[in-house]
């Protein structure tokens, strides 16, 4: 055996190798694994995506709120419409999810609010469809007016709302 720069050399006759290749014998310390795995975090600090992820479900709740009390006063019942539309939250929230916007973030560190805008369109969209819906069938007494009103609104808050909490926690 050699040993050059701390490592063992083996002679290249004692491996059986006879084409005059030599064959390193790296040290045990040299073989464990120095840079984390893909996915794997080794910060004592959470990542920015695992926090976006916490951050922007409470981002939409709010802005929805905002929006619904911005248009709300134009409306014919203040009151039943926004509690009605208070316990529609989870709703909007498991919306979002279902248009996958909160899983870009954890996947992608470069991912901003204009690559979500068209899932952002439709979730107030569908969202507003069954507030209409259910002013419709006469479970919640949502105005037209409030309604139409609040769509416009409530996209611009979200893509704000999401805005601002991304530009918080890039701080």
């Amino acid at each position: 055996m050699t040993v050059i720069d701390g490592s063992e050399i083996a002679e290249p006759a004692a491996l059986g190798v006879t084409d005059g290749a030599a064959v390193g014998v790296m040290p045990a310390v040299a073989l464990e694994r120095v840079a984390p795995r893909r996915g794997e975090h080794t910060s004592a600090f959470p990542r920015r995506g695992h926090l976006t992820v916490r951050l922007l479900p409470v981002a939409d709740a709010l802005a929805c709120t905002l929006a619904f009390a911005a248009a709300a006063p134009v409306g014919d019942a203040l009151v039943p419409s926004s509690l009605v539309f208070l316990a529609t939250l989870p709703l909007w929230i498991g919306l979002a999810r279902a248009y996958g916007l909160y899983e870009e973030d954890e996947q992608r560190a470069a991912h901003s609010t204009l690559d979500e805008l068209g899932g952002l369109l439709h979730v107030v969209a569908v969202g507003t469809l069954l507030l209409v819906a259910a002013s419709v069938v006469g479970l919640a007494p949502f105005g037209t007016r409030e309604l139409v009103l609040f769509a416009p609104l409530a996209l611009a808050a979200l893509a704000g709302g999401r805005a601002a909490a991304r530009a918080v926690l890039r701080r």
